[in-house]
């Protein structure tokens, strides 16, 4: 959590050296695109089906793992829980880059 608070901090410090008002236009800027992508219709249609998905009972197995992991372990072990069950799969961007 340290690294995550670090980076956060680190975002912040650059964004405020920019002036006001060019956060300011740029925010309105990034709004208006996701607005352009009709972004709210896109976050309710997720939201729908995730719920679809986590109330399927083929997909009970692994959400009651994921939440006994957060529960009893927290949820940091949980999503390593998580990330691991794919890393086979993932593993081809996860690999560093040889530079000659």
């Amino acid at each position: 959590m340290d690294e995550l608070d670090d980076a956060v901090k680190s975002m912040a410090l650059t964004i405020a050296k920019v002036p006001a008002t060019v956060v300011e236009y740029n925010k309105k800027l990034v709004n208006m695109v996701y607005e352009m992508m009709n972004i709210r219709q896109v976050m309710e249609r997720s939201a729908e089906l995730e719920a679809a998905c986590l109330s399927s009972s083929g997909s009970l197995p692994e959400v009651n793992q994921f939440q006994k992991l957060r529960q009893e372990e927290g949820l940091r072990a949980a999503l390593q829980w998580n990330s691991e069950r794919f890393a086979e799969e993932d593993a081809w961007w996860r690999k560093p880059v040889n530079k000659p």
